[in-house]
């Protein structure tokens, strides 16, 4: 509607008054009482009008009587057609809500939300599939009191520790994975969505896995002591230079073989989600000096240069972060070449604490990135072998910062360098 219609009306509507006013005082013989009576027909009129478009919003009725021409009937089609887009929209919204519900019920996933008190407000269907959560019946319980696995209470107290937890479910023989996720509603209240998923299968093909890894390394390890004994005998022993070369060899991979089960079982102790992480105060720059003692005495130099820009300490499981900054260390010593440099810091920002091994060897390709943590991956086969590299390093690494709910971030350049960082939420820093 426009500014002009809107004076136009107003002008009609006063002189129409003025008018009325005019005709009656003439019949009447005074004017005052013949305003008083046209204004107060007039203010009636309007009441009538603005009921009628208050009736109109509110139950779409239609007011016919103002024609279709002029400016109240604009004001009415506008009001009409409001309605109707209102109504359009509150029967879309209730349409989503719906999908949302039948959504939500047809998800495998259980899904939880309690309020700050971890009083239970909403769950979906298979919540009483997977928990016995029941949502006529436990709407205002205290979540504890229905799941009442101890590992998840104490998960619900320390959830910001740990990004999610297997827990077995020996009743029903089977694995429950739960995730706690916190989120603030409208009015900044904050509350938790409890998401599960039984992982069973998962879990027995982890397990299975896991077995056979360290079963067979244990097989082999007794052939490989023997193997590795009598190379040793006849190295001694030989007086002939390309026997003892032989028995060298022997040994040497005999080693090597060992280094790969060691590797084996130590990342299936990290998979193992059994394992119970300690949360040890460490002293990250005691621990990186640690490791770089050992590469004291190697033939093959390297400039080793250390930032600790961060005094505070870790809490984290000692023996897991340990084996990350050898690992991590290791892999930089072995892929640059001499006279190269390492540089490793322990900083922290706002949000993370960050130990970074950065290298200048010989880089990563950008396609092999996202694999390079994988068991056994190898960019070039031919150079691992020579450096003696296991081809399990990274994947330690990368499960043993997934354990302690940090990341791992890669970068790389051919023939530039390489940047292995690992973040650690900042709430994993001892307060002073």
């Amino acid at each position: 509607m426009r500014l002009t219609n809107l004076i136009f009306f107003l002008l009609g509507q006063l002189l129409l008054v003025i008018i009325a006013t005019f005709l009656l005082g003439t019949l009447l013989g005074g004017f005052y009482h013949s305003a008083l009576i046209i204004i107060s027909a007039y203010l009636i009129l309007m009441l009538i009008y603005v009921f009628s478009l208050k009736e109109s919003l509110q139950h779409g009725f239609k007011i016919k009587w103002l024609g279709t021409r002029g400016f109240l009937s604009e004001v009415n089609s506008s009001i009409e057609a409001l309605s109707k887009s209102r109504w359009r929209y509150r029967k879309r919204f209730a349409q989503l809500i719906k999908e949302v519900n039948a959504l939500a019920s047809a998800i495998p996933d259980a899904g939880i939300i309690i309020d700050e008190f971890n009083n239970i407000e909403w769950c979906n269907r298979s919540s009483l599939t997977l928990l016995g959560v029941d949502q006529d019946r436990d709407i205002g319980q205290k979540v504890g009191n229905i799941i009442r696995f101890p590992a998840f209470n104490h998960y619900l107290k320390n959830h910001k520790m740990d990004n999610f937890i297997d827990i077995e479910d020996s009743n029903n023989k089977r694995f429950l994975r739960f995730r706690i996720v916190e989120y603030h509603d409208h009015s900044s209240r904050t509350k938790k969505f409890i998401s599960v998923r039984d992982v069973t299968a998962q879990s027995k093909l982890n397990q299975i896995r896991k077995d056979f890894i360290a079963n067979a390394s244990h097989e082999l390890k007794t052939p490989l002591t023997t193997i590795k004994g009598y190379s040793e005998i006849i190295n001694e022993d030989s007086k002939e230079q390309e026997l003892a070369n032989f028995a060298n060899q022997i040994t040497l991979q005999a080693d090597r073989m060992n280094k790969i089960i060691e590797d084996l079982l130590s990342l299936s102790k990290i998979e193992n989600s059994d394992m119970e992480l300690n949360d040890d105060l460490i002293d990250v720059g005691s621990i990186i000096n640690q490791v770089l003692e050992s590469y004291e005495s190697l033939n093959k130099k390297i400039n080793f240069k250390l930032s600790i820009e961060c005094d505070k300490k870790l809490i984290s499981d000692e023996s897991l972060f340990y084996s990350i900054v050898e690992n991590l260390i290791s892999n930089a010593h072995r892929y640059t070449d001499e006279g190269g440099d390492v540089l490793i810091s322990w900083s922290a920002d706002a949000e993370y604490a960050t130990f970074t091994v950065q290298d200048t060897g010989i880089g990563i390709p950008q396609e092999s990135i996202e694999r390079i943590t994988e068991r056994f991956y190898r960019v070039d086969k031919g150079r691992n072998a020579k450096t003696g590299g296991t081809g399990l390093g990274l994947s330690i690494v990368k499960h043993a910062l997934d354990r302690m709910g940090a990341e791992l971030i890669i970068e790389s350049e051919l023939q530039v360098g390489s940047s292995f960082s690992c973040r650690f939420p900042n709430k994993r820093l001892a307060k002073d």
